[in-house]
């Protein structure tokens, strides 16, 4: 049975994320289209991340599947290190300054417990990055026997865990865009005032 991610689907979502960005400039809302770029690095992920699922699924081989693992662990690992910290800084701020967002607040907060969470995953896939898919390690025999010793559950379970902690993200921020179109008067006239 093969299985295969909908990547049209996303890729659309990912070009109208980008349209909406380009209009947002016109608008001249920096937080705005700060929020637009975590939008469209967290779909960036979750795409590579259907391909990487979807090849690790499909895999015949062993060598094959710790590829797909070792991949994944690339992409989280540079998701959390850059994406994570672009969110901290941008997201939250622009969702917290504005009163506009109190009725979804509590379910920002939880996702942003979450994703804490998953962060502190972090340096197990910093040694995996570095080590195995970035081969850095000098010594070959070193290399195979981490290759050997991967733990291929735990990171597709990680995966799995973050691609469906984006797809919360993608309904959250459909919520807040939401909230945004009800109350864009008062939304423009606060991101101005700032």
């Amino acid at each position: 049975m093969k299985i295969e991610g909908n990547y049209d689907l996303k890729k659309k979502d990912l070009s109208i994320l980008i349209d909406n960005k380009n209009k947002c400039k016109s608008l001249k809302i920096k937080p705005l289209e700060n929020f637009y770029d975590v939008c469209i690095f967290n779909s960036i992920t979750s795409l590579d991340l259907d391909v990487t699922i979807d090849g690790y699924l499909n895999s015949k081989h062993e060598w094959q599947k710790k590829f797909y693992i070792r991949s994944i662990s690339l992409i989280l690992n540079e998701h959390l290190d850059k994406i994570h910290a672009l969110m901290s800084s941008h997201f939250y701020n622009f969702i917290l300054s504005s009163q506009i967002f109190n009725s979804i607040k509590d379910e920002i907060l939880s996702y942003r417990t979450t994703y804490k969470e998953l962060n502190r995953k972090k340096q197990s896939l910093s040694k995996i990055r570095n080590e195995l898919i970035a081969h850095r390690s000098k010594d070959a025999e070193q290399f195979i026997e981490s290759l050997d010793n991967i733990n291929v559950d735990d990171l597709f379970n990680l995966a799995i865990e973050t691609q469906t902690l984006l797809n919360q993200f993608t309904q959250l921020t459909d919520k807040i865009l939401e909230q945004i179109i009800i109350n864009f008067d008062q939304f423009y006239k606060e991101m101005k005032s700032k």
